[in-house]
């Protein structure tokens, strides 16, 4: 019998901790979504190439599921009123 295990994806709220501490430590937005990405996550893959170009972060986060719509939502808030991400963050 051979048991193969289901690649689980990213968690959303450890993502999010993990990024408040790399932005609160200097790293810039895209910089720490391509840190994140090294785990080969597809979302977090995404949100790194979306950063990565100065795109919409949040874009790739929703269109992951609902577990990252918060994620998403929070994101762009904090972009678009320029609240400090890593602050931000750390509310969730």
């Amino acid at each position: 019998m051979v048991v193969t295990r289901r690649q689980v994806g990213a968690d959303p709220l450890e993502t999010v901790l993990r990024l408040a501490v790399l932005l609160s430590a200097g790293a810039s937005a895209p910089t720490a979504w391509a840190h994140l990405a090294e785990t080969g996550d597809e979302t977090l893959r995404a949100a790194a190439e979306a950063a990565g170009r100065g795109g919409d972060v949040g874009v790739p986060l929703r269109a992951a599921g609902a577990a990252w719509r918060d994620v998403a939502a929070i994101w762009t808030v904090a972009v678009e009123t320029g609240a400090p991400l890593a602050d931000t963050l750390r509310t969730v």
